[in-house]
């Protein structure tokens, strides 16, 4: 079969050269996966190729089936993709997945009516399951939505992936990487600078922070590649786009110590420069000199909130004592950039007092 998949772009219109913006990982897994079951594969991203230009991408390509992810943010954008080409074409197939789609399958299906089926949880096997039993039982696959006349039937959710390493690599010439030139990949790095490549070494997360999504895809155990596989993506897009820097995309990179440690001197001896994200309380001076020391420019910790009272209420099971120890921990180490998010209204029991204290910790970190 045509698929063809399309990454949504942003309903908010932004300033795109201060716009972090990254190649949709997520959609270049599903491609490879296809690829490898001999489906013919193209993929679109409309936040770097040009929107109004959809349905002439449609005509060109004629796909036989179209795949669109999509957030909640970006979930009214994903139903009028989906509307305008079920109007072009009423043969056309559409299915949608991603974490809106995932959080509520049912409910998403109701609401676009031009939608075909819906995938929820990891989408790896499930779509390939699916594209097989298009003309047969789609009953027996699991983690799929579906229309049986006016009826929605929602399947079982499917087994969360074992072994990541099943996987193969993100066909990433699929979009030609320079459309993303001016985008930032995370603040600071940006492809005009560097030669740059995203991936994930996990999935999961044990945590169960109130605000965060990542469970409903990927679960709360954690996942790891092999230091093998990860270390073979990246050869393999040395040789072909001569990258120089990794934009590491996992929630919590530093869960796995001995991975961390392993990819540390792979990446001092490849002279290769690199970022990631990180719990406050996975961290210590001795890790992250280590991680500074092989080429890590830029650590990004989710605080969330400069309130104890708050952080306990989001279940985010860090102190504020963590909060400083790692960041004074990470300026020692001499990592260059040290982010951190916070989010205002993260409880709906979150006082002016408590925004006060999340004021106050920015100003702390900044000034120490």
């Amino acid at each position: 079969m045509k698929v063809l998949l399309i990454q949504p772009n942003s309903t908010k219109h932004v300033n795109k050269e201060f716009e972090s913006l990254q190649y949709p990982l997520n959609l270049g897994l599903i491609a490879a996966v296809l690829i490898r079951a001999d489906h013919d594969v193209k993929l679109i991203d409309l936040n770097v190729m040009d929107s109004k230009k959809l349905l002439d991408y449609v005509m060109e390509y004629s796909p036989d089936v179209v795949g669109v992810t999509a957030m909640t943010s970006t979930i009214t954008r994903a139903k009028e993709i989906i509307t305008q080409i079920k109007n072009y074409n009423g043969h056309i197939i559409t299915v949608l997945g991603g974490v809106h789609a995932s959080a509520l399958p049912v409910k998403t299906m109701e609401e676009i009516d031009k939608l075909d089926y819906l995938v929820f949880g990891e989408g790896e096997v499930t779509i390939v399951e699916l594209l097989a039993s298009l003309k047969g039982d789609i009953s027996r696959v699991d983690g799929v939505v579906y229309r049986e006349g006016t009826r929605i039937i929602k399947n079982k959710s499917r087994a969360l992936i074992k072994d990541l390493d099943t996987i193969p690599y993100p066909p990433r010439d699929l979009v030609p990487m320079e459309l993303y030139t001016k985008h930032h990949v995370t603040r600071g790095f940006s492809r005009e600078n560097y030669k740059i490549i995203e991936i994930i070494t996990s999935r999961g997360c044990p945590n169960q922070c109130i605000y965060c999504a990542g469970h409903i895809n990927y679960g709360n155990t954690m996942r790891f590649r092999s230091y093998e596989n990860v270390i073979g993506e990246i050869d393999a897009c040395i040789e072909k786009y001569g990258i120089n820097h990794v934009s590491i995309e996992d929630d919590t990179f530093t869960y796995k110590k001995e991975l961390v440690t392993k990819l540390c001197a792979y990446f001092k001896k490849n002279n290769i420069t690199w970022n990631c994200y990180a719990r406050v309380n996975t961290v210590n001076y001795y890790l992250l000199k280590l991680m500074a020391d092989s080429g890590c420019k830029k650590i990004s910790f989710g605080v969330e909130s400069g309130s104890e009272i708050i952080l306990k209420k989001i279940k985010k099971h860090i102190t504020i004592s963590q909060v400083i120890e790692a960041i004074t921990s990470a300026k020692k180490a001499g990592i260059r950039y040290i982010e951190i998010s916070v989010i205002l209204g993260s409880y709906p029991d979150e006082t002016l007092a408590d925004v006060k204290k999340t004021e106050d910790i920015i100003n702390k970190i900044v000034n120490q």
